[in-house]
C-alpha cells in the first residue's frame, strides 16, 4: 500500500521505509510503536485531517477582533476552538517527531525547513493558551502575533503549493540581475532625457517682476 505524506513529499512503500535512525533516541525503525505512528501519520487521510484544521484556524483568525470582551460567549468558543487545534497541532508534530526523528539524522523532523516552521508555529500556540499569570509569561504573549504565520502551513501540506513557493525562493538571487537590467535601462532614459531637455523643463513663464 503507497502512502504520501507532505512531510516527505513523496510516496513510500510502506511506513517503515520512511524510518530511519532512532526516533528520540528510544525507537528504532522496527520497533512497534514507532511503525503504528508512522502508519498513522505518513496516512493521506491524517493530512487531509489536518489541512482541514489549518483552514478553518486561519479563518477563525481573519475573524478574530481583539476587541472583543474576553468574557463574552464568542470569546470562549473561539478559545476552546483553538484549545483544540492546538492539541491537534501538538500531537501532529510529536507524531512526525516519532516518525521521521527530531534532528539527530537525515530526513528528521527539525532537518527541514518547512517543518521548522511548523514547529514554531505550534509552540507559540501553546504559548499563547497559557494561563497570562505565570511570571514571566506576560512578555512572551507578545509572540500572540507569529500566529498569523499559521496559514503558511497550508504550503508545507500542498505539494504543488511547496513546488511554486521553493521556486521562488530559488529565483530570489537572479532579481538581483533583473534590477540591475532596470537600472541601466533608467539610467539610459536618464542620459537621453539630460541630453534632448538640458534643462528647460527648469524654466518659469510670465512676469517675475509683477510677482
Amino acid at each position: 500500500m503507497l502512502f504520501r505524506s507532505a512531510a516527505l513529499g513523496a510516496e513510500v512503500a510502506e511506513p517503515k521505509a520512511a524510518l530511519r535512525g532512532k526516533s528520540f533516541n528510544v525507537w528504532g525503525p522496527d520497533h512497534p510503536f514507532r511503525q503504528k505512528v508512522a502508519a498513522a501519520v505518513l496516512h493521506p487521510r491524517f493530512d487531509q485531517g489536518i489541512l482541514v484544521l489549518i483552514m478553518v484556524s486561519s479563518i477563525m483568525l481573519a475573524v478574530e477582533n481583539p476587541l472583543w470582551n474576553p468574557d463574552s460567549t464568542l470569546s470562549g468558543v473561539f478559545f476552546k476552538v483553538d484549545f483544540v487545534m492546538t492539541i491537534a497541532f501538538t500531537f501532529e508534530m510529536l507524531g512526525k517527531m516519532v516518525t521521521l526523528g527530531v534532528a539527530m539524522h537525515k530526513g528528521s523532523y527539525l532537518r527541514d525547513a518547512w517543518n521548522i516552521l511548523d514547529f514554531v508555529i505550534v509552540l507559540v500556540s501553546i504559548v499563547t493558551l497559557l494561563p497570562g499569570d505565570i511570571p514571566g509569561l506576560k512578555s512572551l504573549r507578545a509572540l500572540r502575533t507569529l500566529r498569523v504565520l499559521r496559514p503558511l502551513r497550508l504550503v508545507n501540506k500542498m505539494p504543488a503549493l511547496k513546488l511554486v513557493v521553493n521556486a521562488l525562493i530559488a529565483s530570489v538571487p537572479k532579481i538581483g540581475d533583473v534590477v540591475v537590467v532596470c537600472l541601466l535601462i533608467f539610467l539610459i532614459f536618464a542620459i537621453v532625457g539630460i541630453n534632448f531637455l538640458k534643462g528647460q523643463l527648469a524654466g518659469c513663464d510670465g512676469d517675475l517682476s509683477a510677482a
